[in-house]
């Protein structure tokens, strides 16, 4: 079983994942490569339309080798491409808009490929319209078959014949076509026996009928020949269109995993989860995919911590609400539809899930309930930051030791940067991560009359153990469990749990007026601050104007003094030092005249619509989804304010810029520390997808590794780059990445 088998098997998913492939049009693995927000715009376009899902198509890979080697392919195999090419054909019929008509319109389908669809009818066999001389011998095949029909119902209708006939029917052995007859069939019948029947009678083939398959056989040769020189033809045809073949067959790949999640979700109701990143974790009307779909109870939490820890009674849906939200996670990164509310609904982008579920003792292994537990967190502590579910996470051990411990592990998993999901009916953990910034507690709801889980949960308590109210349902005498609360005591239990509550409140509402209190901070120093830049706007302004008022002033008298002087030269060089002196007032009343720009301004800069994210050493502007750095001076000398970008649900944006001065396609880091090699770097791919380049190259050498490393995971996460490989030798090779846009 792989990581993902096992982990889908923990998550209850098995199932629900198996209905989801079966309407994939040929088999492969669910999990889709590239960018998770542009297979969701391409998703979210399709599911507009109605379309016919394409047939059951094989894998085409080991045809593709062959084919690449001149190999002969058979015409069921032939068939199969038929299959792809005329489906993409049908594609590029239907009257798509927006990235599916720009993807659909890059797919140029040559002649040659839509005329080798004319050679298959629809249920594979060839088009015999087109093909004479195989229709020919195709019909020979038919008319010797029928002569050796016809051959045998004589002697079925044969007087001699009548006594030695067991029955007057066919009979088939294997394939052939044969009497059953007495013994001394021989004495009006000349044929060859085939085999005899349990019963004592013969099968037999008559002499001349013998002939006649001899002929069957001839003609079926003859077809097979000439079938085999259609099929060579046809196998020379597509291997002159292999590397169209290749691309076509990863397009196919990639339609059938979008159109396969669309038919999914129209079939059960489900939707996708849009809303990935940010920090918070926020489920809204969300149900469990192992839960009957349309029956199932759902639910709504939010979290925007780092840990949650999930209290109260055994069997009161805690580990249910642990799954749900690691289910949720894992399907919104696969881009998989659900039962959600997803506009209300947030998942962080996790990059490894991780659960502790199962009891890991084996005695095969000496492996203890609580040592098993602590293996699997070595394992994770390590790993890259994700998201665990730990359920019951204080099993095997003394709850009090086990409190201590976790207590440790999971503050260090928050400083990785780990968010853990804890399920437990212990209140001790809990109580010692009540105060951790970081923590948020929430309580499942148990109903105490019908003894049974609400399957509701509330936030910020710890929930009640109901231990004495379990051993009653189970059959526990009731007197017994009344001398047991007795021993614990009855004061100290509804104290313990008002004391829990209180402090838990009391803990919450602390949490929030420190937060009021940061916002109130902000506010205030956000107010100095604009007052502080409105005082020094008012200096400057000012200022300029005195300045503007002086120049002003002088340039008059020099005007007044030039009409005095009486020497012509003398007037002219008067006249020329007043038109400067203009120039100079001019050049800094258009410097006045300048828009100023704030961050969250919609612009248009150089044909591009966008809004300002940041304004520091360069201009930070996001256009249609992508973030651009730009030069600050000649963003402010060519920038205008625009009215607020208007999405056009029916058509995507068509962008059209200039090429900057400063776009290249290589870029040369050695030399550089990791911080000014990424800032480097970001500038370049910002001025790459300006200049509307599709690849560039970036040198970064291989040294000790670090500045390699720095560059990959950095173009990992840049939303511009679509994926990167080592460039070729002749380029670099492993000191070089090549980056596609």
């Amino acid at each position: 079983m792989t990581g993902i088998e096992e982990l889908l098997s923990k998550l209850d998913l098995t199932n629900f994942i198996d209905s989801f492939l079966a309407f994939f049009a040929r088999e492969k693995p669910f999990i889709m490569d590239g960018d998770r927000s542009l297979h969701l715009k391409y998703i979210k376009e399709l599911s507009k339309y109605q379309f016919d899902p394409p047939k059951q198509l094989k894998n085409l890979d080991d045809e593709l080798i062959k084919l690449s080697k001149q190999g002969i392919l058979s015409r069921e195999s032939l068939f199969e491409f038929s299959k792809l090419l005329s489906y993409f054909i049908r594609l590029k019929r239907y009257k798509f808009e927006g990235v599916l008509s720009e993807w659909m319109g890059s797919i140029d389908i040559p002649q040659k490929a839509i005329s080798f669809c004319d050679f298959f009818g629809s249920e594979g066999e060839f088009n015999y319209d087109i093909l004479p001389n195989l229709a020919s011998a195709k019909q020979g095949v038919e008319a010797a078959k029928k002569n050796i029909t016809r051959e045998l119902s004589k002697y079925l209708h044969s007087d001699k014949l009548a006594p030695y006939l067991v029955d007057r029917q066919l009979h088939y052995l294997g394939k052939d076509e044969l009497l059953l007859l007495r013994p001394g069939f021989n004495a009006v019948l000349r044929g060859k026996i085939v085999s005899r029947s349990a019963a004592g009678f013969f099968y037999v083939l008559p002499s001349s009928v013998e002939s006649l398959k001899d002929e069957l056989e001839r003609r079926i040769s003859h077809f097979e020949e000439l079938e085999y020189s259609v099929c060579k033809d046809l196998s020379l045809t597509l291997s002159e269109l292999l590397p169209f073949l290749k691309y076509l067959n990863k397009q196919f790949d990639r339609f059938d995993h979008y159109q396969a999640r669309v038919e999914f979700a129209r079939s059960n109701d489900l939707e996708f989860i849009e809303n990935i990143g940010g920090q918070k974790i926020i489920l809204s009307d969300f149900k469990h995919p192992a839960l009957e779909l349309k029956s199932a109870k759902s639910f709504n939490i939010s979290l925007d911590k780092k840990v949650l820890i999930v209290t109260g009674v055994n069997a009161g849906g805690k580990t249910m609400l642990l799954k749900s939200i690691l289910c949720a996670c894992f399907l919104a990164k696969y881009v998989i539809p659900m039962r959600i509310s997803a506009q209300k609904s947030f998942v962080p982008s996790f990059q490894t899930i991780n659960l502790i579920l199962d009891d890991p003792q084996s005695v095969q292994n000496n492996i203890s309930t609580f040592s098993g537990r602590i293996r699997a967190f070595s394992q994770i502590i390590n790993a890259k930051p994700g998201i665990i579910g730990v359920d019951e996470i204080e099993l095997g051990t003394d709850s009090d030791e086990a409190a201590a411990l976790f207590k440790v592990v999971i503050e260090e998993l928050i400083a990785r940067g780990f968010y853990i999901v804890v399920t437990t009916h212990h209140k001790k953990l809990a109580s010692m991560l009540a105060s951790n910034d970081n923590v948020e507690l929430a309580a499942a709801l148990y109903d105490e009359e019908k003894e049974l889980p609400k399957y509701e949960f509330l936030q910020g308590i710890i929930g009640k153990s109901y231990a004495f109210e379990t051993a009653v349902k189970y059959g526990i005498p009731r007197h017994m469990v009344e001398k047991a609360k007795k021993v614990y005591g009855d004061d100290k239990e509804r104290l313990s749990e008002l004391i829990d509550k209180g402090y838990l409140l009391q803990d919450r509402l602390n949490l929030e007026l420190k937060d009021i209190e940061k916002e109130r901070e902000k506010i205030k120093f956000a107010k100095l601050r604009l007052e502080e830049e409105k005082e020094r706007e008012a200096a400057e302004w000012q200022k300029k104007k005195f300045a503007l008022e002086k120049s002003y002033r002088e340039a008059v008298e020099l005007a007044k003094e030039a009409a005095r002087k009486s020497d012509q030269a003398e007037i002219h060089r008067a006249l020329n030092a007043a038109n400067e002196r203009y120039k100079e007032i001019s050049e800094q009343r258009k410097e006045k005249q300048k828009e100023s720009f704030t961050v969250g301004d919609s612009v248009l800069y150089r044909g591009m619509k966008g809004n300002i994210e940041s304004i520091g050493k360069d201009v930070f502007i996001v256009v249609d989804g992508r973030k651009l750095r730009v030069d600050k001076k000649q963003f402010f000398e060519e920038a205008k304010k625009t009215d607020k970008i208007k999405k056009d649900k029916k058509q995507a944006p068509k962008v059209s810029v200039q090429k900057p001065q400063s776009g290249g396609v290589k870029l040369d880091l050695h030399g550089y520390r990791v911080e000014e090699a990424l800032e480097e770097l970001d500038k370049f791919i910002s001025d790459a997808l300006l200049a509307g380049f599709e690849e560039i190259l970036v040198y970064h050498g291989i040294g000790t590794g670090r500045l390699a490393a720095a560059v990959r995971e950095y173009l990992k996460t840049h939303k511009g780059v679509a994926y990167i490989k080592d460039a070729p030798m002749s380029m670099g090779g492993y000191g070089a990445t090549l980056i596609h846009l």
